[in-house]
Order: C-alpha cells, then sequence, then structure tokens
C-alpha cells in the first residue's frame, strides 16, 4: 500500500479498532476459558466497562430468539465488526479514486440505479458473510494473497492481518500485566 499521509480522524479509528478489539479478543478469552483466566486490577475494570456496553447491546439484537446465545459470541461479533469494517475501509482506498463518479456514471444509464442497488446489496451481503465467518475468510485467503507479489490483493489482506496481529500482540501484553497484578 502506498504511503498516504492518513488524516486524524483516520489515525484515531486505527487506535479505536485497535484498542476495541484488544478489549474485545480479552474479553472472548476470558468468558471462553473462565476457569483458565481471571482479569485482575485495571483491566478487570476495563473489560467490566466494556461488557457494560457490549452486553446489554448483544442482549438486545437476540432477545427474539428462542434461546440464549453465550456472550462470547457478542465479542466474536465485535471482532469480526472490527476486522470486516477494516477490511471493507482498506478495499476502498484501494478502489479508483474515482469511484463516486463512477457510480454517476452508472445511474444515469438505463437501469442504473437498478444494478447500483445490487452492487449495494452485494457489498451488505458480503459484510455479513465476513462478520459470521472472518477467521475462515482470513485464513484461506492468506494462501491466494501470493505474500511473495505486490499487489491489490496483496495490500487488501496485509493490512487486515496488521490489524489482526497489533490485536492479538496487544492481548499477550494484557496477559503478560495481568500475571504481576495481584
Amino acid at each position: 500500500m502506498k504511503n498516504v499521509e492518513k488524516s486524524p480522524l483516520s489515525r484515531l479509528w486505527d487506535w479505536f479498532c485497535k484498542f476495541t478489539g484488544i478489549v474485545s479478543l480479552s474479553s472472548f478469552a476470558e468468558n471462553l476459558f473462565k476457569q483458565l483466566l481471571e482479569w485482575k486490577g485495571f483491566i478487570n475494570v476495563l473489560l467490566e466497562s466494556y461488557r457494560s456496553i457490549v452486553e446489554p447491546m448483544f442482549l438486545v439484537l437476540t432477545e427474539w430468539l428462542s434461546f440464549s446465545l453465550p456472550l462470547w459470541i457478542g465479542d466474536y461479533v465485535v471482532l469480526g465488526t472490527i476486522v470486516t469494517s477494516s477490511y471493507f475501509r482498506i478495499a476502498l482506498k484501494l478502489a479508483n479514486p474515482s469511484l463516486s463518479e463512477s457510480i454517476k456514471k452508472d445511474i444515469s444509464r438505463p437501469n442504473g440505479v437498478f444494478l447500483v442497488a445490487i452492487c449495494i446489496l452485494g457489498g451488505i451481503g458480503t459484510f455479513f458473510a465476513m462478520l459470521c465467518l472472518w477467521p475462515i475468510i482470513l485464513l484461506a485467503s492468506a494462501h491466494s494473497a501470493n505474500f511473495g507479489r505486490k499487489g491489490v490483493h496483496y495490500d487488501l489482506w496485509r493490512g487486515t492481518w496488521q490489524l489482526l496481529c497489533a490485536i492479538f500482540f496487544g492481548c499477550v501484553i494484557l496477559l503478560a500485566v495481568n500475571s504481576q497484578l495481584s
């Protein structure tokens, strides 16, 4: 990817994604491995604050189900949202810069609004598919990105993998700090 100067809002979004990803991965790990992992001190306070925001939203979104879902699924969805939105954000940066001009041209054609609506619905469907299956899609795409070559597909997945690595190593650092807390 080209080294383009990022706007302050873009940098803020990057840090928000990393911070939220670290916290949601930590909560995911604790919800999944309750007997093995217990957060202490300020980390526990941070995770309780995160859960006080995420869990009510998750419960509202899933209350229509006739059964209850485990809370770790809410953390999985938060992580999926971060990864998927990061993927789409990078994809839009790498897309043709005159994308809005292309859309305007397509809308002016006969049935153009219909074609643009189909593309938008396809993008929404892709977003929700990635939201549910993001770990499988990322692992399967690692081979097809052909990491030995440079190109759009490489840049797209490299940016997404960099975010995931930052989240994972941030969680590892929290685990190391947690082991020193009493």
